[in-house]
């Protein structure tokens, strides 16, 4: 039997994933990857960079953590650990490998053993957001088949996981969006429909609080900046209320648009962009640094220009998966599908 998919589960992912191209554009195109402009600071400082910024990933992250508790729970934890790592991986490592390539036969005058290395690299910096759900599915996973993921077991990891001082690539904020996994975890062993509706009720009070949060985030608030840190705690609970309560506003405005609207075609249409989140998620990179390897900024102080090439590349990005989802082999090694 087919498995029904949650439309307005896929519309939240479809809408985040659009907001990570958006970024991502407003970073390449509007400021040409440069972290400083004219002696000021530049996409760190964008009006529209610091909103997407204030909790995308992070709720990407907690939706990931909600739906690895269901997964944990249905599976092994051989078989389920298997199918994350090869599920994730080989399309991560080919899509890494494939921008390597790129780079060494167009743009860069690379030796073998540097190609080597910019793919390892590559791998494990820029792909974190698959590093991340692999480290906490195998936490997590574990903590459950040992019977021992209960709530103050898994608040106790985010303190000891908070404490790690590994600075390998990206583990620093990989470690910093740990907390939003373990909400969304924890979140799916309860009957969450009350706190949706609390949520729902005291809407003003959350988008009231996350200008607030919005208006007091600053460049030393980016996880990629100031991780977190006992050493940085004000800043990592400041971004930790931040990224929650702007999440929770933002879930809550998108329920009421498609309670609103129902099946549009425009819900339709996100939410089957939404199944494809991580297809698009690996694609975008090659594009982005050949993007930051050309240093080009064209539309400096016009961010919310920055919407128009975001669609254009969400749909040409969502027509070259449909025809990777034809064929069995391409379907696997670079969308990581099982069928």
């Amino acid at each position: 039997m087919a498995k029904t998919r949650n439309i307005y589960i896929d519309y939240v992912k479809g809408v985040l994933i659009f907001l990570v191209i958006l970024g991502h554009f407003i970073q390449m195109i509007e400021y040409g990857d440069r972290q400083v402009v004219n002696n000021t600071n530049s996409f760190w400082d964008d009006w529209l960079f610091k909103l997407i910024y204030t909790f995308h990933m992070p709720l990407f992250i907690a939706i990931s953590g909600y739906f690895s508790n269901l997964s944990t729970k249905k599976l092994s934890f051989q078989y389920y650990l298997l199918n994350r790592f090869l599920y994730l991986l080989t399309p991560m490592i080919l899509w890494s490998l494939m921008d390597s390539l790129i780079h060494f036969i167009f743009l860069e005058n690379m030796s073998p053993f540097m190609l080597c290395k910019a793919i390892i690299y590559r791998t494990g910096y820029y792909y974190w957001f698959i590093w991340a759900i692999l480290i906490f599915s195998l936490l997590t996973t574990a903590l459950n088949k040992l019977k021992i993921d209960n709530t103050l077991i898994l608040i106790l990891s985010v303190f000891i996981i908070t404490l790690l001082p590994f600075k390998i690539l990206n583990f620093q904020l990989i470690k910093s969006m740990y907390p939003f996994f373990i909400i969304g975890y924890i979140l799916a062993t309860k009957d969450i429909r009350p706190y949706f509706m609390f949520c729902r009720k005291y809407l003003l009070v959350f988008i009231l609080i996350s200008i607030t949060c919005y208006l007091f985030w600053s460049k030393n608030t980016y996880a990629y900046i100031t991780p977190s840190s006992l050493g940085e705690i004000k800043t990592t609970i400041f971004r930790l209320l931040a990224s929650i309560s702007i999440s929770i506003s933002f879930l809550i405005v998108l329920f009421l648009v498609y309670e609103r609207v129902g099946q549009h075609y425009s819900i339709i249409t996100l939410s089957n962009v939404g199944q494809e989140t991580l297809g698009l998620y690996l694609m975008q990179w090659p594009f982005f640094l050949y993007l930051s390897s050309c240093h080009i900024a064209l539309l400096s102080g016009f961010s919310i220009l920055c919407v128009i090439p975001s669609v254009i590349f969400l749909i040409v990005g969502y027509l070259i998966i449909l025809i990777l989802n034809k064929y069995r082999i391409t379907r696997f090694l670079l969308l990581g599908k099982k069928h």
